[in-house]
């Protein structure tokens, strides 16, 4: 089964099980030490590769007339794939873009049948030639995403089970590091 709704509450009793307790804290402190620490697995883990989970598809942004800048998702990462009205738009490096003696590039130094985009930052997709219509939901994003952080005992993480384990063992890690480290030299 690939299940991937794993909550924070059922990584929190497995981290407890692994530390060797019977439930997962009920100090509220404690509780969110340890879910930063599968916070921080989480980043980990999406650092590592552009893994098939976290892609994903908006569908809700409007072509406006005479706009080329549209905000990307604030959970996006990198591009897999932009459609204008249900045909692929094509990458141009930025350079490309802003290096054309008229700006924005005039539409016959690209294919003219075709609509190209460039990523500007990491929140701003560029539409080019700009659109001449307004249209309603017609440009579609696949792209990798960012992992949204648990907050809350029912957040869940788009991690497959397979793998959910990760999170566990690397929280494992950070709070047996810490936990073994001394806090002064009076401890000693």
């Amino acid at each position: 089964e690939n299940n991937m709704a794993t909550t924070a509450a059922e990584l929190q009793t497995r981290l407890a099980y692994r530390l060797g307790e019977n439930s997962a804290p009920s100090d509220a402190n404690e509780k969110a030490r340890r879910l930063s620490f599968l916070n921080e697995g989480l980043r980990e883990v999406y650092k590592q590769a552009y893994f098939w989970f976290t892609q994903k598809i908006d569908t809700s942004l409007d072509t406006v007339a005479s706009q080329e800048t549209y905000t990307l998702p604030t959970d996006f990462r990198d591009i897999i794939e932009v459609r204008v009205d249900g045909k692929i738009a094509v990458a141009i490096p930025q350079h490309e873009a802003f290096g054309s003696y008229n700006y924005p590039p005039l539409y016959y130094q690209y294919n003219s049948l075709v609509q190209s985009y460039f990523i500007f930052g990491e929140t701003e997709l560029h539409l080019i030639p700009v659109p001449s219509t307004t249209g309603t939901n017609n440009i579609s994003l696949r792209y990798y995403s960012y992992p949204t952080a648990m907050t809350v005992d029912a957040s869940t993480t788009l991690i497959p089970d397979q793998y959910i384990d990760l999170l566990v063992a690397y929280a494992f890690g950070r709070i047996s590091q810490i936990d073994s480290e001394r806090g002064s030299a009076a401890d000693g």
